[in-house]
């Protein structure tokens, strides 16, 4: 499935691309023997401009991403449930309750009854509650007063498991976006060749009240710029539709401090616990004392589209070059 597939909507059709832009394009991607569609390159070209080393998705996904990220090692951590126990030092939302194979866990990671697991859940009041393994943001919601819902609604509503979290309380400079929503930075980490860099940033953000920042959700993803948090002139949503500003506040004159401290936030934990893989979209907010918090470490379907028109550059940046060759000297192992 994909997972931010944009080109339906685009109109691309009008877009045309020159003999040369052609020949660039196949010298770049032919040589791994994959089949592609040069409309992903008239998208790209007509939100970003010419560049041959923008990835389409039938590239990304089948066999840069699964060379990248061998199926075994993604697939280890895409379970969110599993974070506090993986990572007990990254900062991130506290645990309130969680439910694995049908069996609940407190925030100690005790087994619990359910009649534990019910006081828990009453007493949470606000909450926020999303499914072990999901991608787009399906099932993430705030739950505004658990006394006023049944746990066994819950336990209806998320079959496959859950993870039960505390609100967080967010840094003033993202909540101007939109309060109701955690926002954050999505940096998409590479590790090739013993070499981690983050060579794209952007940033997420819920609209007109959302409770997610998701761009699947109604959210939107602008491109930020990692000399000085400076933001990109428009932000994007999942029909490609622009806006430039939130509140009357315009993008074009907007920047976000910190970002240097994010970016190495990525770029140290991808060493740290992820030298197995290749690729990470992490999403990851400020709290209300400004420090960087790991929301998620997307490693089974980090995003690639709206990622590379959002802060219109490539996925690998100067670096793609180095990722085809590292992907030919590395045979894959599992195709989706």
């Amino acid at each position: 499935m994909k997972r931010d597939s944009i080109k339906e909507s685009i109109p691309f059709r009008d877009v045309k691309l020159t003999k040369d832009e052609i020949s660039l394009i196949k010298s770049r991607w032919d040589v791994l023997g994959w089949s592609y569609e040069l409309n992903s390159f008239k998208t790209y070209k007509y939100f970003c401009g010419f560049n041959p080393d923008f990835i389409p998705e039938e590239l990304y996904y089948p066999i840069v991403h699964s060379t990248l990220n061998p199926y075994v090692y993604r697939k280890a951590f895409a379970d969110k449930s599993n974070y506090t126990t993986l990572f007990r030092d990254i900062k991130q939302p506290e645990m309130l309750l969680r439910m694995v194979n049908g069996v609940l866990y407190d925030s100690d990671g005790e087994t619990i009854n359910l009649a534990s697991a019910d006081r828990i859940f009453l007493k949470a009041g606000q909450a926020f509650i999303k499914p072990s393994i999901a991608n787009v943001g399906n099932g993430c919601k705030m739950i505004d007063d658990t006394s006023q819902m049944e746990f066994g609604q819950l336990l209806h509503e998320y079959p496959g498991g859950f993870v039960l979290q505390k609100p967080v309380a967010q840094s003033a400079k993202t909540a101007v976006f939109n309060e109701k929503s955690l926002n954050c930075f999505r940096v998409t980490s590479v590790n090739v060749n013993g070499v981690i860099t983050a060579p794209t940033v952007c940033f997420k953000f819920g609209r007109n009240g959302l409770q997610v920042d998701n761009v699947a959700r109604g959210g939107c993803i602008i491109g930020v710029n990692q000399q000085d948090g400076s933001l990109e002139d428009k932000a994007y949503c999942l029909d490609m539709s622009t806006i430039d500003n939130v509140n009357g506040l315009f993008f074009k004159d907007m920047a976000i401090d910190g970002i240097g401290e994010i970016v190495e936030f990525a770029i140290y934990y991808h060493k740290k616990y992820f030298t197995d893989l290749g690729i990470i979209g992490w999403d990851i907010a400020l709290d209300d004392h400004d420090s960087p918090m790991m929301v998620e470490a997307n490693t089974d379907y980090p995003g690639v589209h709206l990622e590379q028109i959002a802060s219109r550059k490539p996925i690998f940046g100067d670096r793609t070059e180095e990722v085809v060759k590292w992907c030919l000297a590395h045979p894959i192992r599992h195709i989706y």
